[in-house]
């Protein structure tokens, strides 16, 4: 059962067919789509130019780390080609010592490789005798 003090969403018959909202202007909302108002424009316009600065903005940023990123690149190779100068160097210097001391040994004017080890062993066996009798004969033993 329906309330006779509710709405209950229906038209009653006896409406004479009368309106109470206004007639919709159609060709007024067709121009209103067709063009954009002036406000619109504005903010169109704004929105380009914010995204036209942030574009030139992010292109000033790139090139910065391009530049830099090169830059870095060319530290590192400088950094590779004076280490690789440098071993040349150590090369031709440990080359040209081994081939004096190769000539030195084939004239006799040099000891030998023997010879060097067994005065090195000698003089270090001799320190070594030496600290060995300074601490028998410390005092404090």
């Amino acid at each position: 059962m329906s309330s006779q003090t509710l709405p209950t969403g229906t038209v009653s018959g006896g409406s004479d067919g009368s309106r109470t909202f206004p007639v919709r202007d159609v060709p007024r909302l067709e121009r209103a789509c067709d063009e954009p108002s002036e406000a619109a424009d504005s903010t169109t316009e704004t929105e380009s130019q914010s995204v036209s600065a942030e574009l030139a903005h992010l292109r000033r940023e790139n090139e910065e780390l391009r530049r830099a990123l090169s830059e870095a690149r060319q530290q590192r190779q400088d950094v590779i080609d004076r280490y690789e100068r440098l071993l040349d160097r150590a090369q031709a210097e440990a080359s040209a010592d081994s081939a004096s001391v190769s000539h030195q040994s084939a004239d006799g004017s040099s000891d030998s490789l023997a010879q060097r080890v067994a005065d090195e062993f000698g003089s270090r066996w001799a320190a070594f005798r030496r600290r060995c009798r300074q601490w028998i004969h410390a005092p404090n033993l």
